[in-house]
């Protein structure tokens, strides 16, 4: 008996260290929101970029400090566009319902979009820069007579991406 326990206790210290990088991915990002429900983002009257992770992946891991750049940005810039996460180890039933098959991915939502949300034209699976994630953003804002980008998303450029990523 007492092998067992100690079998038991190696194994649950392994899958803290194995899901200790999911948490600590956005855990403490001021511009990233961890989202758990998909409820508040599709009904907002504005846009939402939102990457699906998981702690494990390497990709996931490189990128988290580029999208994360990309927010403070963007936030800073027009507080009005937000950025989210998704941690599919902790929440896989949502990152399954939203049909994420590989990681990272990242999708915008918002007015035009479908609730399943529309993959960045350069971005679906991260980008190399900051820069990048918000001009794929821009590029991905529907457009059209019923559905004109809004204004603030119109005025964020990646210049101010720049002036703010130096401050």
């Amino acid at each position: 008996m007492p092998l067992r326990h100690g079998r038991a206790k190696c194994t649950l210290h392994i899958l803290l260290l194995l899901f200790k990088p999911a948490r600590a991915l956005y855990a403490s990002d001021a511009h990233v929101e961890l989202v758990r429900d998909f409820t508040e983002v599709n009904a907002a009257s504005t846009y939402a970029v939102v990457e699906f992770f998981a702690g494990w992946c390497g990709h996931c891991r490189e990128f988290a400090p580029i999208y994360s750049a990309a927010a403070a940005a963007a936030c800073s810039a027009r507080p009005l566009l937000k950025f989210g996460a998704v941690d599919c180890v902790a929440d896989f039933l949502l990152c399954h319902e939203m049909q994420v098959s590989s990681f990272p991915t990242v999708r915008l939502f918002g007015p035009g979009v479908p609730s399943s949300g529309q993959p960045l034209d350069q971005c679906t699976h991260g980008c190399g820069s900051g820069d990048e994630v918000v001009t794929s953003v821009l590029r991905s804002v529907p457009r059209g007579p019923e559905s004109e980008a809004p204004a603030h998303l119109l005025r964020l450029s990646t210049s101010s991406l720049a002036r703010s990523s130096r401050d």
